[in-house]
């Protein structure tokens, strides 16, 4: 009734009242959308502050990227004009199309990886790509552009993934979702130089990234054998290659550093450069920018000429004496202890590495090899190339094995791990020791590995190998502390063994040969301790490959035969399943065809994963010529002709594992004409060899 009311008493309402209430209502409803309108221009305005502020930033970033860039050099700090740019020297080739481009750079478009050795510039190339496109964008400057840039080396990246890392890794992540980018260019130098678990959480940082961003063009240089490893599965637009130096292009190179120097700051520049261009120079060794830079450096500063030679350890080592002599010089101190510097630094770049940093303190001396910042010069710095973190890890797990003694920091060196680069400078800093030196290594390490094995095994070591007074508690507590670090990721314990075992078999093989193959076949037979919490059959049959493989170095084939027969599934001899699925599995692993996986955890169980590179690293070692006597071959000869063996094994378990494999007729030409028989060989790896030859032929033809 009530509502009846009003209705009858509107509709009784005269034209000039219904004017009147129009007139009372229209300006309240044009304030009412115009309040609607201003906090909509407000809001807008505020997400549209927000978003220039975020771009703001990180545009900024990007400038302090490029600032600090400009501020490194060329030639250690010496050179003032030399163009940083080694585009007008090198080579680079696209993959995909085999173009190259010489003494010049491509217009880089989308996105690309490119990869290289060491030392070969492919860090310039990618910040030259980097300041180019950034100069680019600030000459447009404009919002709608909508296209960021980004840089990180590896020590910053690695510091971002750290967990003290996650505040600056948020803010970073929240300001390019801020700026609501259509394009951002992102540049990551130095891949390699992440280890397997750190690739896991920067592939979460790129999808977060990815998400944020419309379109993200990742441009990334790394080593060849990482790309090979990580990066395989990732799609970029195009990949490119460095070509390895040539000797001309180095020459020309050498030129150019030369020229940018003063003569009067370098007496002996005139000098130098007619050695360069007319001494002997060893080219096969010099065979990089790197390299080239520090050779040119210690006969520039050197007191005397240097004493080339291709022990790259031996190499670095002059160069950091030299480095640290220069700053010696310079700053007047008489008596200054050049080796226990570079001690020092190893000592703190070792805690560093095991740590997983790439920060050190900021030693004086070594200045010219230090990423130079704005505002942090007393907080760590990185190193300007990987090689420097190599050999000074190198030097400092070397420098623990010449003492007359065992120390807990022997056990430190021996439990980490090494990627391929930092093994072989360890390698090169034993082999560069005297004779004499070397026995004493070998012997400390047997020793020290006698604290690994049960009570009873370890007093058969001590009679066979006459090891007397192993009864040092520190080591032992240490030891028994590596073993209780042991988680289901990880294995110090092991690693610890593996490095004693893979020691074995890289020292040079004229040196006590017989008691390291004696070692080897001791631990091959008896030791069982593998400090495994989980699936010990498997961890003590990775025990035996590692020492099987460091025998077969060596031309110790009783191990090397028994591994191998144990994996084959004919012959007389019983099939041990983990004997193969260690083989398989670790295979897989080292030789890349199973990325981001780690070797205490990946089985190759169910024969899934390709096995591509591991094939064609075995069919590249069967196809090489070698002679026909043993007794003709060089060293890297010899090592061929033993992994002979275990090449045609381990391509047979490959092949049985995946029925479905077949191998491409260039394939099965190789298997069909390797070559089985050498003057000098045993009859007994004579008979292995034929007969896995025939069952791996006869396998692989049945494939059709």
């Amino acid at each position: 009734m009530l509502i009846q009311a009003q209705v009858l008493a509107a509709s009784s309402l005269t034209t000039d009242q219904i004017i009147d209430v129009v007139a009372i209502l229209v300006p309240l409803l044009i304030a009412f959308a115009g309040g609607i309108f201003l906090i909509y221009r407000w809001r807008h305005r505020a997400e549209r502050t927000v978003r220039i502020d975020a771009y703001n930033k990180l545009h900024h970033d990007a400038q302090e990227i490029v600032k600090s860039h400009e501020r490194e050099s060329v030639f250690f700090q010496e050179d003032r004009t030399l163009q940083k740019s080694f585009s007008k020297n090198m080579t680079l080739i696209n993959v995909d199309t085999d173009s190259q481009y010489t003494n010049e750079l491509p217009h880089f478009e989308g996105s690309y990886l490119i990869t290289g050795e060491a030392g070969c510039g492919k860090s310039e190339i990618l910040k030259h790509d980097f300041h180019t496109c950034w100069r680019r964008q600030c000459r447009r400057r404009r919002l709608s552009a909508k296209t960021g840039t980004y840089y990180f080396d590896a020590e910053a990246l690695l510091n971002l993934l750290k967990e003290d890392g996650r505040r600056r890794r948020e803010e970073l992540l929240a300001r390019i979702k801020a700026a609501r980018l259509r394009k951002l260019l992102l540049y990551v130098d130095g891949v390699d130089e992440l280890t397997d678990d750190n690739m896991e959480r920067f592939r979460q940082i790129l999808a977060e990234i990815q998400d944020s961003v419309q379109v993200l063009v990742p441009r990334f240089s790394c080593r060849t054998e990482f790309a090979n490893k990580h990066l395989q599965e990732n799609h970029f637009d195009h990949r490119y290659a460095v070509k390895p130096w040539e000797q001309v292009q180095l020459a020309v190179l050498s030129d150019r550093i030369l020229d940018s120097l003063k003569e009067e700051h370098f007496p002996r520049l005139q000098a130098v450069r007619n050695d360069m261009r007319h001494g002997e120079i060893p080219w096969n060794f010099i065979n990089s920018p790197l390299l080239l830079k520090l050779l040119l450096y210690m006969k520039l500063y050197g007191q005397h000429d240097i004493a080339l030679t291709s022990n790259k350890f031996s190499f670095y080592s002059e160069f950091f004496r030299t480095l640290i002599s220069v700053y010696q010089g310079r700053n007047h101190h008489a008596s200054y202890d050049v080796d226990h510097e570079i001690d020092e630094v190893a000592k703190a770049v070792f805690d560093a590495y095991t740590n997983g940093e790439k920060t050190v303190s900021s030693f004086p001396s070594l200045a010219p090899i230090l990423k130079q910042r704005s505002g942090q010069r007393d907080e760590k710095v990185g190193l300007t190339h990987e090689t420097f973190y190599e050999y000074l890890v190198a030097r400092y797990y070397h420098i623990q094995f010449q003492k007359d003694t065992l120390s807990r920091e022997c056990v430190d060196v021996m439990k980490s791990p090494y990627s391929n680069d930092f093994a072989d400078f360890i390698t090169d800093a034993f082999s560069a020791d005297s004779e004499e030196q070397q026995i004493l290594t070998m012997k400390l390490m047997v020793r020290l590995y006698a604290y690994t094995l049960l009570p009873s095994v370890r007093d058969m070591l001590q009679r066979q190998f006459a090891i007397e007074n192993l009864c040092d508690q520190t080591l032992s507590d240490s030891m028994n502390d590596t073993l209780s670090a042991v988680s289901e990721k990880q294995n110090p314990f092991l690693t610890l063994k593996y490095e004693i075992i893979f020691r074995m078999g890289r020292f040079p093989p004229e040196i006590e040969r017989d008691m390291r193959i004696r070692f080897l076949e001791f631990v091959y037979e008896y030791d069982t301790n593998t400090g495994a919490k989980y699936d010990q059959p498997y961890f003590e049959a990775v025990l035996k490959r590692c020492c099987a493989i460091s025998a077969s170095f060596l031309g110790g084939e009783r191990v090397e035969l028994d591994y191998i027969r144990h994996m084959l599934d004919f012959g007389t001899y019983p099939y041990d399943e983990n004997y193969d699925l260690a083989n398989r599995s670790h295979t897989l692993v080292y030789y890349s065809d199973v990325p981001d996986s780690n070797l205490d955890t990946f089985r190759d169980r169910h024969a899934e994963n390709s096995w591509s590179f591991a094939r064609a690293k075995r069919m590249e070692r069967l196809a090489f010529p070698l002679p026909d006597s043993i007794s003709d071959m060089t060293a890297k000869e010899k090592k061929k002709f033993y992994f002979r063996a275990f090449d045609i094994a381990t391509i047979y378990t490959f092949l049985r594992s995946r029925p479905h494999q077949t191998l491409s007729p260039e394939e099965l030409h190789i298997l069909t004409d390797f070559k089985i028989d050498f003057i000098g060989m045993s009859d007994e790896r004579r008979t292995t060899l034929r007969d896995m030859k025939e069952e791996t032929l006869r396998l692989a033809q049945s494939r059709g």
